[in-house]
């Protein structure tokens, strides 16, 4: 068995912080969650070349803090979504050099950002009062499109382009479940965040292993 097999098996721990995070909210699990994969990015063959994944992950516990801890201070929800801002930017910087742009991925990504565009004109940016929060919203919408757009566009293997690009757009989804529960209103997808959320960590923790082997 390959270091990097044996890495991938141990992915089990981080769903086991998953599963426990989901039952119990309790943040340290999904520190551990976070952890783990960047601890077994770090222990890969070529962690060098993950760099912009780990930073991710990284920033992504403290974007993790500041929305679990959002009710004690309002300002830490756009502190939230800043940090899970600069989160996508590494997301972006790892697929930059992976990327083709063929006319396909140009439209699929011009259609996204419309349809997308529109969902926050209509549905979530009416309900926002602050304007910084709505550009801030419309920030980060704006990378979360131009990062899944990309990992779609990555020429690496298909398995872990695939694996990427659903990492990416589990993450997507989840930010679209929080925006529908804290701005729109609709609390029925709350369920779905935490284990989108989680899935897009292992998902990409997965890929970046997968392209070593």
């Amino acid at each position: 068995m390959t270091l990097t097999t044996g890495l991938l098996i141990a992915l089990i721990v981080p769903i086991f912080f998953a599963v426990m995070s989901i039952r119990t909210g309790n943040f340290y699990y999904n520190l551990g969650v976070t952890g783990v994969c960047i601890l077994l990015l770090v222990a890969s063959p070529q962690p060098m070349t993950v760099i912009p994944v780990m930073a991710c992950l990284l920033i992504s516990i403290l974007g993790d803090y500041f929305m679990g801890h959002q009710q004690s201070d309002n300002k830490y929800y756009l502190f939230g979504i800043i940090a899970f801002f600069f989160a996508h930017c590494c997301l972006i910087w790892y697929s930059y050099n992976k990327t083709d742009y063929p006319i396909w991925l140009l439209v699929t990504g011009g259609l996204l950002a419309v349809g997308y565009g529109l969902y926050l004109a209509m549905r979530i940016l009416p309900h926002i009062k602050d304007i910084l929060m709505q550009v801030a919203v419309v920030l980060y919408a704006s990378a979360s499109v131009i990062a899944l757009v990309m990992a779609i566009g990555m020429n690496v293997g298909i398995l872990q382009r695939v694996l990427y690009a659903l990492g990416v757009a589990s993450i997507v989804f989840s930010d679209t479940l929080i925006s529908e529960c804290d701005f729109a209103g609709n609390q029925s997808p709350a369920r779905g965040i935490m284990p989108t959320y989680f899935l897009c960590h292992l998902l990409i923790t997965a890929s970046c292993l997968v392209g070593m082997m």
